[in-house]
Order: structure tokens, then sequence, then C-alpha cells
């Protein structure tokens, strides 16, 4: 099985691990094996409607920042941002599988970066999952596809002693 596949699988729903009697918020990361807690708080502050700054780059390290909105929680620990207009971004997904992605606020202070493994899609179930909601808002438009961000840590992105601190891996 290749690495594309394992993420690609890791990806699918799973309903024995919704069923597994851990917190909705702490599963076992199946890429790594390694079980991760996003904080519920981190998770419900990335909620649809709030603008993300998504960080992608080359593989000789160019980086890439573009504001996104249109993007859900497919699951637990995956989040899918809907395309209709990237260009460097799908190529840099494409080319190394990698992103990140912040949100923040000022009053009260508070900010996260997400970081993981990512994948571009044009069909699938997380393809329709993000077209579907999507649809609800804004009935006869498609994504050209969706970036899929599987996260594999979390951290604290707000100015002050703890910025920078890894909260969950």
């Amino acid at each position: 099985m290749t690495a594309t596949d394992r993420f690609h699988e890791a990806l699918q729903p799973n309903e024995e691990n919704r069923s597994d009697g851990q917190s909705s918020h702490q599963r076992e990361n199946r890429i790594t094996g390694v079980t991760m807690s996003i904080p519920k708080r981190a998770r419900e502050f990335m909620s649809h409607g709030r603008v993300m700054a998504l960080a992608t780059s080359t593989q000789a390290g160019e980086p890439n920042v573009v504001p996104m909105q249109q993007c859900w929680w497919y699951d637990d620990h995956t989040m899918i941002i809907g395309d209709f207009f990237m260009k460097a971004t799908k190529a840099n997904i494409l080319e190394n599988g990698r992103a990140a992605f912040t949100v923040w606020t000022d009053n009260p202070r508070e900010a996260y970066k997400f970081v993981g493994a990512a994948q571009y899609l044009t069909a699938g179930p997380e393809y329709d999952f993000a077209n579907d909601a999507m649809k609800k808002k804004t009935p006869g438009k498609d994504f050209k596809g969706v970036v899929v961000v599987r996260v594999e840590k979390v951290y604290d992105a707000k100015s002050g002693p703890t910025a920078g601190d890894l909260i969950a891996e």
C-alpha cells in the first residue's frame, strides 16, 4: 500500500472508531497510530465561516499563504477546504502534500495553528461532503476540488509566553 493509499484510507469515516468509548475529540491517528486530542476549544474555534490563513509551500520551500473561508471539519482531525480559485495552493499540495492553517481573534486574544498531511481531491466522499455543505448556501455551484488536511499537530499561536507551544499531537 502506498503512502497516498494509507492517507486516503485514514480519511475514510469509520463507525467503529466513532463508538470506541474515546471522547469525540480523541481518536487514533490511523496514519501514524498515535492517539491525538485536538483541544475542544481549538476545534470549535475553527468553525465554518471563520476566515483562516492556509499555508503551503513548494518542495523547494517557496511559501504561499491565502485566506480561505469555505472550510468544514469532516471528522475529528480532518479539515476540508473548498477550491474555487486555487492555483499555487493546489500545485503545492500536489507537489509536497503538507499544509498548515491558522485562525485568530483579537478580543479576546486567541489563535491556533494546525499542521498536517494534505491532499487535493476532485471526487470522493470528502469532495461530496464539502460540495453538499457549500450547495446549501450557494445552490448551482461546484468546487473544482478540495484540499483535505489530516491534522497532526496543533500549536498555540497567540502572542505571549505560550506562543508556538505544541498543545496537541
